[in-house]
Formats: C-alpha cells, structure tokens, sequence
C-alpha cells in the first residue's frame, strides 16, 4: 500500500484551511492510498536535553485526542501514534540525541515492509530538509513514493533543481487552485486562550480555522493559557 506520512505538531490540529484541508488535498491526489496523520511525540526523556523539547507542546495525549477528532470524517485519512512508538521501540540513544523524521521512517518501514511511504510537507519544510537529520538523500532513500508538497502564497520558490526533482509532486488545497492559506496553530492557540474577544470568537467559529469538536476539547481542558503566544 502506498502510504503519505503528515507530520505535524497539531498543536492544535487546524481545520479545513489548514491541517484537515491539506490533509483532505493530500489523500484526493492520488499519490497515496492512505494518509497517515502522526503528531509529533513530545517524549518524557526529552526534558534532559533541551534540544529535544519544544517545551510550548502540549501533551502528546491530548494533541493525538484532538487529531482524531479532527482527522475522523475524512476518507482515506487515519491519525497514527508511530512517533511515540518508533521512540519507544527505539535504543536508548533516542534519549540522548534528536529522534528524526528518518528514524520514523526506519521504524515505519521495519514494521510494515509491505508498504510505501511518501512524505507530506510544506514547501518551506521541503527547502530545509538539508537542515534535518538524514538530511534530504537520507529521507529521498526511505520515502520511495517522494514528497508531496504545499506552498503558502508568501513562500519562497524552490530552486530549478528542487523543483524539478523527479521525487517531487505539488498540491493545491482543493479543486480550485487554492494553496495553503494563513490559518496557523499560532493564531488558533491565541484564540483558544482568550475565546470572549470578537476577533477570537470569529476564529473560533470558522471551520476554516477549527473543527468544533477540537474548539469544544481544547476550551473544555483549558489548554492554553491567554499568555500562550510563541510560533511552532
């Protein structure tokens, strides 16, 4: 089966102009039989080297409850807990050093040898995979099926020879043309943490920006504070 692994904080999982929309996109390309939501693992080892952690992440509990409901209506479309598990199946030196995007991958194509994976990314994630752990040859050699990117409007062009790529294929957010918007979890965060303001409740009530059921978790579980305000 040929599989599209989107990787994300989801925190919080956006809806259908961001997180939930590309993922929609990604699953109608035709690239994958199957997109594979995992939220990235906030993992208890982490706090002994700060490197690790991004400390403004909620648990890795309640970003997985919220991506089920985010992800739940959408066909061909499942949230998976691989990044906690490729930790947990890991060696203890995932305690002391990053655990990558091309970990997972080894860990995903031990476990499922009958599968293909393809990597969902962002045009900016895309031009910076030189900066990752692997690097982009390290990645291109586990993701058979290439990369799937999105691009924001305010996105710098890739190169000729990033763009061209045989393992690249672009994606808009819907049948329209339209590409990725500037709903972000930044803003959505700062909602969720001051929901009485007029510019708040406008997001808090645009399916666009959340799915009610997320809106409804996040608020009910008090999540973010109104101080919340750093980017991830």
């Amino acid at each position: 089966m040929r599989i599209g692994i989107f990787g994300s904080s989801l925190n919080p999982p956006t809806g259908t102009g961001g997180h939930a929309g590309l993922a929609r996109a990604a699953a109608g390309s035709g690239a994958f039989d199957r997109v594979w939501i995992l939220p990235v693992y906030h993992h208890p080892f982490a706090t002994s080297n700060p490197s690790l952690l991004k400390k403004e992440l909620i648990s890795f509990e309640d970003r997985m409850a919220m991506a089920e409901l985010n992800f739940a209506n959408l066909d061909g479309v499942e949230v998976s807990p691989a990044e906690r598990d490729a930790f947990d199946a890991s060696s203890s030196r995932w305690r002391e050093e990053t655990m990558g995007t091309v970990d997972v991958l080894d860990y995903l194509l031990a476990k499922f040898p009958q599968h293909q994976f393809g990597l969902i990314l962002g045009q900016d994630a895309y031009a910076s995979l030189p900066k990752w752990k692997g690097g982009r040859e390290g990645l291109a050699a586990r993701a058979a099926l290439g990369f799937l990117l999105f691009a924001r409007d305010d996105d710098a062009p890739l190169s000729v020879d990033q763009a061209h790529s045989s393992s690249v294929r672009f994606c808009e957010l819907d049948e329209n043309g339209r590409s990725a918007t500037s709903v972000s979890s930044t803003r959505l965060r700062a909602a969720l943490g001051d929901p009485d303001t007029e510019s708040s409740g406008e997001v808090l009530s645009d399916p666009a920006w959340v799915h009610p059921a997320v809106r409804d978790y996040a608020l009910q579980h008090r999540l973010w504070p109104p101080t919340t305000t750093t980017k991830l």
